[in-house]
């Protein structure tokens, strides 16, 4: 329902001041977007090289070595931060959302043209009705925060995952080596 009435919404005629919201949280989610691409590609890059999958012709744990673990390691603290930052952002965008008088109060334009309306004390009814397109645009942004969010817990999944496998790979060799040493 509320996708339908976010997709018939005519931006053109939208309030310059929601317009300008828009474009803040537009701007804001694309940078998010775009440092979590980042962190993406360089952990899977760290991963691909422990796991002996780099182009470099490195085969298996034993030929990186404790810097290439320690690469993931700086990686896996940088998806952490990463995760920080959008769900800081994500926070916001909820205690926005959650004040029907704020989400109201970026109507301008209805402030000014229907003062009246606005009169205190503001019924429930009113806060609602002119509350609805400034939330309609949060909550758009708010969902794309979200999907980051949920794209930065699969890759730390992924992380402990590798650090897993290596060192189930680094433990059966330990065990290996004391095999050979026990004959």
């Amino acid at each position: 329902d509320e996708w339908e009435a976010i997709q018939k919404m005519d931006w053109d005629h939208m309030p310059y001041e929601l317009q300008c919201v828009d474009a803040v949280l537009q701007t804001v989610t694309h940078m998010l977007m775009d440092d979590a691409s980042t962190v993406y590609l360089k952990a899977m890059v760290a991963m691909a090289e422990l796991r002996g999958e780099s182009s470099s012709g490195g085969q298996g744990v034993g030929t990186l070595g404790e810097h290439a673990q320690e690469r993931l390691r700086l990686h896996k603290d940088e998806v952490n931060l990463m995760e920080g930052r959008v769900q800081g952002f994500v926070r916001a965008m909820n205690e926005v959302l959650d004040d029907d008088e704020d989400m109201t109060l970026m109507n301008l334009s209805r402030l000014l043209t229907h003062p009246e309306r606005f009169l205190q004390p503001v019924s429930q009814e009113i806060l609602h009705e002119e509350s609805d397109e400034p939330e309609l645009i949060l909550e758009a942004y708010l969902q794309q925060a979200l999907s980051i969010v949920n794209e930065l817990d699969l890759l730390k999944g992924q992380i402990m995952t590798t650090e897993e496998q290596i060192s189930m790979t680094l433990d059966a060799i330990r065990n290996r080596l004391l095999y050979i040493n026990t004959l």
